[in-house]
């Protein structure tokens, strides 16, 4: 039995950064784009919530090298070169994670805007400010978090 795409997708975005996000781990074949699977989905800029020491930042994210490099730089402005950061193989899946809840959260933001004033929007969905919640400890895991509040 053929397993469905968003179930196989949700294993992907869970196995980021491992053999398996890209790799069937029983036959070794390869895996679609777990990206395709949510193509439909709204997206907006991802903005990702950074805590070390006591101190919490919000930082907008890119995904591939530039944006890894951009936000490691940023990262080490904010709280000094000796910080150790983790979980790089999971970058690219938690940015993507991060823009669909971001589109997640304008859309209930325009649908709430709209049911507390009945009159059209111009122009599309109005920005939505980031939400503001504590950070998880390491990509992976926010990646986890993150898969979870989508997906399931």
């Amino acid at each position: 039995m053929p397993a469905h795409r968003t179930c196989l997708a949700r294993w992907q975005l869970q196995s980021a950064g491992k053999a398996e996000e890209k790799m069937c781990r029983f036959c070794g074949a390869d895996l679609p784009d777990w990206r395709g699977c949510w193509s439909t989905l709204p997206k907006a800029d991802p903005v990702m919530t950074v805590a070390h020491d006591g101190q919490t930042h919000q930082v907008v994210v890119r995904p591939g090298l530039e944006g890894r490099a951009a936000f490691e730089r940023t990262i080490r402005e904010i709280f000094g070169s000796d910080v150790t950061l983790s979980g790089w193989e999971s970058f690219d899946a938690a940015v993507f994670c991060a823009s669909l809840s971001a589109g997640q959260r304008q859309m209930r933001k325009a649908a709430a805007m709209a049911a507390a004033d009945p009159a059209p929007v111009v122009g599309g969905a109005p920005a939505s400010a980031p939400l503001r919640r504590p950070a998880a400890s390491g990509l992976r895991r926010a990646l986890g978090r993150c898969c979870d509040a989508i997906l399931g």
